[in-house]
């Protein structure tokens, strides 16, 4: 007749084997778990170093720093598996079989505590780059300016004998721009001129009667059918002779 494999013996003999090596298997657990954090911390701050280095003036510094987050997780994460498989120190009296019994289970809470923390830490971390991945490509980068660069300067200085109004400007498809000097002083009448741009540049120095002390000067001019308009102020006491 055959006997039943399932007996008293074989549970007590996997009872043994359980207690005997529960330390061990959560030890292995956490070194293969720090081995896939590991490998998984060195290839996500590769990628994003190449990231923050390519897309550093696309990206706005918030989002790089969203994007940096999960390297501290998983780096946190590779940290609590060395904790638990660090060997910890315990006290017993060894002719007290409680005291032993006691001491063993302290260990293993010990390791399964901090393998927990680590394998609940990998979740978040494995969470936070998905969301990660996800707003850095569904966010909106800022985008560089298109066409070409404008420039309108305005300086004034003086001389003894006059005032000059100095204009620096590079404006790319404008042929002219309006300028006026308006003396703050009451009942002093404006002076208009006309500064006629070649290929969308030009410096020129405007010749204004040296009276006048405080003035506004206005540059007025049109590109893409829109009026732009650039207003600078000086005070007499700011236009040094030269």
């Amino acid at each position: 007749m055959t006997q039943p494999a399932l007996t008293d013996d074989y549970w007590f003999a996997y009872s043994k084997d359980l207690v005997e090596n529960a330390i061990k298997r959560r030890d292995e657990a956490a070194a293969k778990l720090q081995t896939l954090l590991g490998w998984f911390w060195a290839t996500y701050t590769s990628a994003v170093g190449v990231l923050a280095t390519v897309a550093k003036s696309v990206l706005p510094m918030y989002l790089m720093v969203f994007v940096s987050a999960p390297i501290i997780l998983l780096l946190v994460a590779y940290w609590m598996c060395t904790q638990t498989q660090m060997p910890r120190l315990v006290r017993f009296d060894y002719r007290r079989p409680r005291d032993i019994s006691a001491a063993f289970e302290a260990t293993l809470i010990h390791k399964v505590r901090w393998l927990r923390l680590a394998q609940v830490l990998d979740g978040c971390a494995a969470a936070s780059v998905a969301a990660a991945l996800f707003v850095a490509n569904t966010s909106g980068v800022s985008e560089t300016p298109k066409g070409p660069i404008r420039r309108l300067e305005i300086d004034v200085h003086r001389t003894q004998r006059t005032l000059y109004v100095r204009t620096d400007a590079y404006l790319p498809g404008v042929k002219t721009v309006e300028m006026m000097a308006r003396p703050t002083a009451p009942a002093s009448p404006s002076i208009t001129w006309r500064l006629a741009l070649e290929n969308g540049k030009r410096v020129e120095d405007f010749a204004l009667p040296s009276t006048i002390r405080d003035i506004t000067v206005v540059a007025t001019y049109e590109i893409d059918e829109e009026q732009v308009t650039t207003e600078k102020r000086f005070k007499s006491n700011l236009l040094a002779l030269h």
